[in-house]
């Protein structure tokens, strides 16, 4: 039998074949130890969390829409406190909405103890678009003026696009130290709206800092 990723173990939960993940989760504690016992333990609490936001829907003011493509973004632990924190990404279609983060709480007994939400309700009937009007190249080239930055070399894509979101990386242009990554996501719009927009990062030349556009 193949090694258990936690990829693997919040999929087969997320098909509904809850049974095969509890048993694997307790093969994990049983004979687990290590890394391995500590996956187990990030596994469960995943799952924990994930089970609350479905049956406190209406706590939320959500849908199950809203949740139904979400993935575990991170988890980390307030040793002090006892609190281990799970963190979802919202998505629609494949596509991250930015800073569409929700955290679950939970304390040591598994016990939700608060939640902080991000999540925007009714987000697919908020979709504006679903196909970029800009290619990835015209992002960067918009993003780089933004910030007083001219390319001075062709931008070559390297790589992609792959997936939902388009996620591509780019040659440098002679603006950044490194390759430029770009993705698309949607905004939150003032109007509730979402648009759909490339988010790109890239460490500039002449600079210690990294640049985190929406375009």
């Amino acid at each position: 039998m193949g090694r258990l990723s936690l990829a693997d173990l919040v999929w087969t939960a997320r098909r509904g074949h809850r049974l095969g993940v509890l048993v694997a989760l307790w093969v994990l504690f049983t004979v687990g130890i290590g890394p391995v016992a500590g996956l187990a333990q990030q596994v469960s609490e995943a799952l924990v969390a994930r089970g609350w936001v479905e049956t406190h829907l209406s706590v939320l003011g959500l849908e199950p829409e809203d949740v139904a493509e979400m993935v575990v973004s991170s988890q980390s632990a307030s040793r002090a406190a006892g609190v281990m924190h799970v963190y979802f990404q919202q998505r629609i279609g494949g596509i991250d909405i930015y800073r569409g983060v929700l955290g679950v709480h939970l304390g040591d007994s598994g016990a939700v103890l608060s939640t902080s939400n991000r999540f925007v309700a009714f987000a697919a009937a908020k979709v504006q678009a679903n196909e970029p009007i800009l290619s990835a190249q015209e992002a960067v080239e918009r993003g780089a003026s933004a910030v007083g930055l001219v390319p001075n070399e062709s931008l070559e894509l390297l790589a992609g696009p792959t997936g939902p979101s388009h996620t591509s990386v780019l040659s440098s242009g002679g603006i950044a130290r490194h390759t430029i990554e770009a993705r698309l996501v949607y905004l939150p719009l003032p109007s509730a709206e979402l648009a759909l927009a490339w988010s790109l990062r890239f460490e500039p030349l002449d600079s210690n800092h990294a640049w985190a556009l929406q375009i």
